[in-house]
C-alpha cells in the first residue's frame, strides 16, 4: 500500500511539473484565446521540424492516399483517424495534441450551418461573401444539415456584416427559407444497408470490427460540428468572463463516436495556476464555486444563445453547467472552475490512439456491446461509464506481452525528461513514444485481441487483484469495499468504486457468452461474429456450461 502511494504520489509530482510547464508557456493559452496567430505559427514550425516517415501507415476513409515506407517492415500497421496530423504521407511529430485541436477550432471558425432544401442555390447566394472550400453533409433527426468551410475567416465576416441580427449564433447558423426545393429524381439512391446487413456481408470477425468502427467512430463531419459549436460558445464566453474553454474526453481523445458529446474545461486566466491545477486535485469537496453564480451565466448563456434549448447546473466537487443544444441535439457540458486533468487524460488516450489504432476499434465494438449487455448507460449509476470501459481496454493492452503502448507512469516520466531539454514543447513526439515499448507486437489480429479481451476479464480475479493503468499491470487489491478496483495517476480513489458487484459479475458472464458466440463458425441463417454478441436473443441461446479453456483459441 505504501509503495503504491509512492508511486501514485511520484506520478502526481510529475502531472504538477507538467501543469507548471504549460501554465508558464503563454503560447497554450494562446492556442485556445487567440487561435489566428499561433496556428499558423505552429503549423509553420511543424513543416520544418522532425518530419518522419511513417511505416505501414494505413489511413483512415476520411484520407485519400496510404503511404508505405519502403525497405520497412517495422511499425503498426494502424488507422490514423485524425486527418490534420498526416501531409503527403509524412507524420507531423511536432504537430501534437494542443496544435490538432487548434487547427480543427480555426476550420470551424470558417464555416456555418445551414438548413435548406437546395444546397446549390444557397452556395450560390453565398459566393459573393467569398469562395466556399468544403461542404459537408450532416443527417440528423431533425432533417439534413450542411456545413460549408469558407477559404479564409474574413468571409464569415463579410457574411456577419451583411445580417441584421449581431447575435453570434444567428450569423453562424442559417436557414435559406427562399431556396427552392430540389426536384425529385427519378432513380432513388440506394438506401444504406443496416449495420447488422453489413456485419453479416462481412467475411470475418476482422472485417466486422472495422465495419463497426467506420460506421460509429467520430468522424470528420461531426468532428467539425462539433468545433463549431465550440467555437461559438468559446466566442460569447469571452464577453462574460476572463477564462477559456478548452475541450477535453471523448470528442478529443481519439476515441469518440458519432453520439460523443462536448466537454469543456474553464480555466480561470486570472486564478494562480498552482491554486487552479493543484487544489481540485486534492479536494473532494464542492469547490468554492456560487452556484448562483453558475445559475446567472446559464442565464446570461441562453440570453446570448437562441440554441440553447435547457440548461442546467450541477452541483458536485467540480460544479457543471449542462446545455442542450438545437438544431441538432447536442449536449455540451462545462466544468467550473476546470483543472487541468481532463486535458491531460484526453492527450494520453491520444497518444495512445496514435501509437495503436486497434484500441480504438476494440472499443467501438466494446462501448455497444456493453449498451446491448446493460453494462452501460449514458447516466451515471452502478454501471461502467464509457472512461471505464476505455480504461479496461486499454489496461488490457498495457498488460500483454509486447505490449504496443506503454504505462501512464512511462509516459509521465519521458514527457518531464523531454520538456527539461526544450522548455518550448510539453509534448513528447510520436517517436519518442513509440521507443519506450521493447520489441512491441502489432501480429495479433483484431479477432485474436478480441477473444483474449473477453478471456482476460472472463477469469479475472476481482476479488483479490487490482488494475493499474499507472503501472500497466495488476497488483493485490486494497480495497473490499469495491467489488473491483482500479488505479488511475490523477485521483487518489478508485476509479471504479460506483460500479457494483451485479455489474461486475455481468461483466464476466457476458465476457464467457461472447467468447461462446465469437468461436460459433459462420452461418447463412443466422446472426455470427460480433452480430451475434450485439443481438440480445442470440446470447439468451448461449449454453454458459462450456469452460473458457474449450473456446479459447490461440
Amino acid at each position: 500500500m505504501a509503495t503504491s502511494m509512492r508511486i501514485i504520489l511520484f506520478c502526481r509530482a510529475n502531472l504538477l511539473s507538467l501543469l507548471r510547464s504549460r501554465s508558464n508557456s503563454s503560447k497554450r493559452v494562446k492556442t485556445y484565446s487567440n487561435i489566428n496567430s499561433n496556428s499558423n505559427t505552429g503549423a509553420k514550425n511543424a513543416k520544418t521540424k522532425n518530419e518522419r516517415p511513417i511505416s505501414k501507415v494505413v489511413l483512415s476513409d476520411l484520407m485519400s492516399e496510404s503511404v508505405q515506407e519502403k525497405g520497412s517492415d517495422e511499425g503498426p500497421v494502424s488507422k490514423v483517424v485524425l486527418s490534420n496530423i498526416m501531409t503527403n504521407g509524412v507524420l507531423k511529430e511536432e504537430l501534437d495534441h494542443h496544435d490538432v485541436i487548434a487547427e480543427r477550432l480555426k476550420t470551424a471558425r470558417r464555416t456555418v450551418l445551414i438548413k435548406t432544401d437546395n444546397i446549390d442555390h444557397s452556395v450560390k447566394k453565398l459566393n459573393q461573401f467569398g469562395s466556399p472550400e468544403n461542404i459537408l453533409n450532416i443527417k440528423k433527426e431533425n432533417g439534413l444539415y450542411h456545413m460549408v468551410t469558407f477559404k479564409d475567416e474574413t468571409h464569415i465576416q463579410n457574411l456577419a456584416s451583411s445580417l441584421e441580427n449581431s447575435n453570434v449564433f444567428v450569423q453562424r447558423f442559417i436557414i435559406d427559407t427562399k431556396a427552392k426545393k430540389k426536384k425529385e429524381q427519378n432513380q432513388k439512391e440506394d438506401q444504406e444497408l443496416c449495420l447488422t446487413k453489413q456485419l453479416e456481408l462481412c467475411e470475418n470477425i476482422d472485417e466486422q470490427l472495422h465495419c463497426l468502427y467506420k460506421h460509429t467512430h467520430l468522424d470528420e463531419t461531426n468532428s467539425l460540428l462539433i468545433f463549431l459549436y465550440y467555437s461559438i460558445i468559446q466566442d460569447v464566453f469571452r464577453t462574460l468572463s476572463n477564462g477559456v474553454l478548452e475541450p477535453f474526453g471523448s470528442c478529443v481523445n481519439g476515441f469518440g463516436m458519432n453520439s460523443s458529446d462536448l466537454d469543456l474545461n474553464y480555466i480561470d486566466l486570472k486564478k494562480d495556476s498552482f491554486e487552479r491545477d493543484l487544489c481540485p486535485m486534492f479536494s473532494h469537496k464542492p469547490e468554492s464555486v456560487s452556484i448562483n453564480r453558475l445559475k446567472s451565466i446559464k442565464t446570461s448563456l441562453r440570453k446570448m444563445l437562441p440554441i440553447i434549448n435547457d440548461g442546467t447546473v450541477i452541483a458536485a466537487r467540480i460544479p457543471i453547467i449542462r446545455l442542450s443544444l438545437k438544431p441538432v441535439n447536442f449536449q455540451i457540458d462545462i466544468a467550473f472552475p476546470g483543472d487541468r486533468q481532463g486535458p491531460i487524460i484526453s492527450e494520453i488516450f491520444y497518444t495512445y490512439s496514435l501509437l495503436d489504432n486497434r484500441i480504438a476499434i476494440l472499443f467501438a465494438f466494446i462501448k455497444r456491446w456493453a449498451i446491448t449487455n446493460g453494462l452501460h448507460r449514458s447516466n451515471a449509476g452502478h454501471w461502467f461509464s464509457s472512461f471505464q470501459l476505455l480504461a479496461l481496454v486499454i489496461f488490457y493492452f498495457q498488460q500483454r506481452p509486447n505490449s504496443s503502448i506503454p504505462s501512464i507512469k512511462t509516459l509521465l516520466e519521458c514527457n518531464q525528461r523531454y520538456t527539461s531539454t526544450d522548455k518550448q514543447r510539453v509534448s513528447t513526439p510520436l517517436y519518442v513514444i513509440k521507443s519506450l515499448t521493447k520489441n512491441p507486437s502489432f501480429e495479433s489480429s483484431l479477432e485474436t485481441l478480441l477473444k483474449e479481451f473477453f478471456e482476460f476479464y472472463a477469469v479475472f480475479d476481482f476479488r483479490s487483484m487490482a488494475l493499474s493503468l499507472l503501472m500497466g499491470h495488476t497488483f493485490q487489491k486494497t480495497t473490499i469495499t469495491s467489488p473491483i478496483q482500479c488505479e488511475f495517476p490523477f485521483e487518489f480513489h478508485n476509479i471504479m468504486k460506483n460500479v457494483d458487484s451485479k455489474h461486475t459479475a455481468l461483466l464476466q458472464t457476458q465476457s464467457k457468452k461472447a467468447l461462446i458466440l465469437l468461436n460459433k463458425s459462420k452461418s447463412t441463417n443466422e446472426l455470427w461474429g460480433i452480430g451475434s454478441c450485439l443481438s440480445k436473443d442470440e446470447q439468451d441461446k448461449v449454453d454458459m456450461k462450456i469452460s473458457i479453456k474449450q473456446l479459447f483459441i490461440d
